[in-house]
């Protein structure tokens, strides 16, 4: 390799996206592709601590936030580790008939 060139491990170290093109990685058994999806690149290579979007459902902000903790974990950004916390059935249908936003009561 040239003195110069850029090398695949390194890059794949400093970007998921690298990451997830060299290693094939698949979500819901399926490559992922971001051909159809530009606008997931962004938030995939952001690198802020703290990120906060105002995004339509199903955008797949989850999945990107999972594979980027992956590969945060398998190149050790993440001393401390990663936890992810989901609701348990109960308490999401609860959430669920409870309006954010209650009608004024007045």
């Amino acid at each position: 390799m040239p003195e110069n060139a850029l090398d695949p491990r390194k890059l794949e170290a400093v970007s998921p996206l690298v990451w997830i093109d060299r290693n094939q990685i698949l979500l819901d058994g399926r490559p992922v592709d971001f051909t159809a999806h530009s606008y997931q690149i962004d938030p995939l290579m952001e690198t802020n601590p703290r990120q906060c979007a105002m995004k339509g459902a199903q955008i797949g902000w989850t999945s990107l936030s999972m594979l980027q903790s992956i590969h945060g974990l398998i190149h050790g950004y993440y001393a401390q580790g990663v936890l992810y916390l989901f609701p348990t059935r109960e308490r999401y249908h609860r959430f669920q008939q409870r309006p954010l936003c209650a009608p004024d009561k007045r």
